[in-house]
C-alpha cells in the first residue's frame, strides 16, 4: 500500500513538472529566474511604464520569480528539514510523524503552485493576445 502511494505521488509530480519544464524551455525568461541588473523584476520605471506590454512583462517576471522561490528556494529547504527530523527522530513517533507531515505538505504545496501556474498560463494563453498576424503566447511577449 505504501509503495503504491509513493508511485502515485511520483507520477502526479512528474505529470505536473513535465509541462512546466517544457514551457520553461521556450520561455524568454530563464528558470530559475532571479531578478538581476539584466532582467530586473520591474521592466520599467517612472513615466516609461504606460503600455499593456510592460504590465504583461511584469506579470511574467512575478510569476517566474514566485515559481523560483517556491520550487528552488523553499521546497528543498523544507524537504531537507523534514528529512533531518525523520533521521533524528530516534524512536519518537511525534518527530517522525512531524517530519513526514512537513515533506508531504511541501510536495502538496509544489503541486498546488504548479497547478496554479498551469491555470494562469492557460488563462493568458486562451486570452490570445494578438500581435501582428496572430495570437502570441503570453510568455513570449517582450517589449522593445
Amino acid at each position: 500500500m505504501r509503495l503504491t502511494k509513493i508511485i502515485f505521488i511520483s507520477l502526479i509530480l512528474a505529470a505536473l513538472l513535465a509541462p512546466a519544464a517544457i514551457f520553461a524551455a521556450g520561455s524568454p525568461l530563464p528558470f530559475p529566474y532571479w531578478p538581476s541588473a539584466r532582467l530586473p523584476l520591474l521592466p520599467c520605471t517612472g513615466s516609461g511604464c504606460q503600455s499593456v506590454c510592460d504590465f504583461i512583462v511584469l506579470l511574467q517576471r512575478i510569476t517566474w520569480f514566485g515559481l523560483t522561490l517556491v520550487i528552488v528556494a523553499f521546497a528543498p529547504i523544507l524537504i531537507t528539514f523534514g528529512g533531518i527530523m525523520i533521521i533524528f527522530a530516534r524512536g519518537s513517533t511525534e518527530n517522525l510523524k512531524r517530519g513526514k507531515q512537513i515533506i508531504t505538505s511541501t510536495v502538496i504545496g509544489i503541486a498546488i503552485t504548479l497547478g496554479a501556474f498551469l491555470i494562469i498560463n492557460g488563462f493568458f494563453t486562451l486570452l490570445g493576445i494578438v500581435v501582428g498576424s496572430g495570437p502570441v503566447d503570453w510568455s513570449t511577449i517582450s517589449c522593445g
